[in-house]
């Protein structure tokens, strides 16, 4: 039987309130981690040339300052 949205919505507030917030910042950690392995990786197989590089770091750069 498909659950509806209501029933979905309701699950997942459940969910976060049983979760523990230490649980999340964990999470998003890993997330965090694997993520930036995947861009270091593919910067090792297709290295950047010079006339990337202003805009890779003006990108990380914002990237930067909008984290909370």
């Amino acid at each position: 039987m498909k659950r509806t949205r209501a029933q979905r919505a309701a699950a997942l507030e459940g969910w976060a309130d049983r979760v523990a917030p230490s649980d999340l910042v964990e999470a998003d950690s890993v997330r965090r981690a694997r993520e930036g392995e995947a861009i270091a990786e593919s910067y090792r197989q297709v290295p950047q040339g010079p006339d990337e590089d202003a805009a890779a770091l003006a990108n990380s750069i914002a990237m930067t300052e909008a984290e909370p």
